[in-house]
């Protein structure tokens, strides 16, 4: 039963979630999961505000099942009378009128986040692509090709800008899901996690040379840890980060320099993916005695903020190297997100 059949019914009271900053809207799994950190099975949005008209809105409630992994569901709902049994979808053409501006829709729509709009094609009857889920958003369109699904209003066939943006911000371990949410006047610009590794069991991102790899050593601060043996080219740890719309990285990670001399470094450096050169950049450098200098024999935490460059390649590969000639290099617990 979908969250409108749910409202309709008295059986549950939709909610206007906080609008901009990093305030984190909660949304319970569905079927009584609602709690003190999460006592909402339901958001609103529209119905006379945040740019849709009357009788229009979107509406947001947790998905899960035992057969389905679940998400944050988004229905696009028009109350307004008429038949809305007409299914629409990009590409659609009516009487010489593209979709959505023909007027087709469902008056209970789910948005498929995969964009497929398989319910609508009769494709399937629906799965879990279709639920949005951490890192996945919901936004207004740029022009007339979409991209769809977007936050567009369309009743009457009547297509206006809303402005409103939603952004998933959890997974859906918990009771609960979160996500973040603007009207368009205040922007967010939310991190996505894109990669977290401790290397207890290995690694399912990062790729190694031959003279680097996941040990366990008592230097390690877990289990397990990277360790990189001295400046080779085969001494290396690397990671590839898609970057379509991305602005902005965030790492954190743990290192442990082994006895390093002066203007010993250790490199962080990037590659676009299909450059067709063997060129690396610099991201940022730790220089013993010098830039950004470090003690040796300790763990150390750091973060770092990097401002990718103007790129065509769709990823970019990061890349951990020393410059020492024989001693080692230990590396754990990095974490990367994204901003849009």
């Amino acid at each position: 039963m979908s969250a409108w059949s749910k409202a309709r019914l008295g059986w549950i009271t939709p909610q206007t979630p906080y609008d901009g900053g990093e305030d984190q809207n909660r949304v319970a799994r569905s079927e009584g999961y609602a709690t003190t950190e999460a006592p909402h099975h339901v958001y609103k949005i529209g119905d006379g505000e945040f740019g849709f008209p009357l009788n229009e809105y979107l509406m947001i409630e947790y998905r899960k099942t035992d057969w389905m992994k679940g998400g944050i569901a988004i229905y696009h709902v028009d109350e307004q009378p008429g038949n809305y049994n007409k299914e629409g979808y990009p590409g659609q053409i009516q009487d010489e009128i593209k979709w959505p501006s023909n007027g087709n829709h469902y008056k209970i729509a789910l948005m498929a986040a995969d964009g497929n709009y398989d319910l609508e094609k009769r494709i399937n009857q629906g799965n879990s692509d279709d639920l949005f889920s951490i890192g996945q958003s919901l936004l207004p369109s740029t022009d007339a090709n979409g991209p769809f699904p977007n936050t567009d209003s369309y009743q009457k066939g009547d297509i206006n800008r809303t402005g409103v943006q939603i952004y998933v911000t959890s997974d859906t371990e918990e009771s609960y899901m979160t996500f973040l949410f603007s009207d368009g006047n205040n922007v967010i610009e939310p991190w996505r996690l894109l990669v977290s590794e401790n290397f207890d069991v290995g690694s399912s991102d990062f790729s190694f040379g031959s003279n680097a790899g996941v040990v366990a050593k008592n230097k390690c601060k877990g289990a397990r840890c990277v360790m990189i043996k001295k400046n080779k080219d085969t001494s290396t740890m690397s990671v590839t980060i898609p970057t379509s719309y991305l602005k902005k990285i965030e790492m954190t990670f743990d290192f442990y320099a082994n006895r390093f001399k002066k203007e010993e470094e250790i490199v962080l450096e990037y590659s676009p993916v299909g450059a067709g050169t063997e060129e690396w950049g610099l991201v940022q450098s730790w220089v013993k005695g010098g830039v950004n200098t470090f003690a040796n024999r300790k763990w150390i935490s750091t973060t770092l903020d990097w401002s990718l460059p103007e790129t065509d390649a769709s990823s970019i590969v990061l890349r951990f190297r020393t410059t020492s000639p024989t001693k080692k290099l230990f590396v754990d617990n990095v974490m990367i997100r994204g901003k849009w």
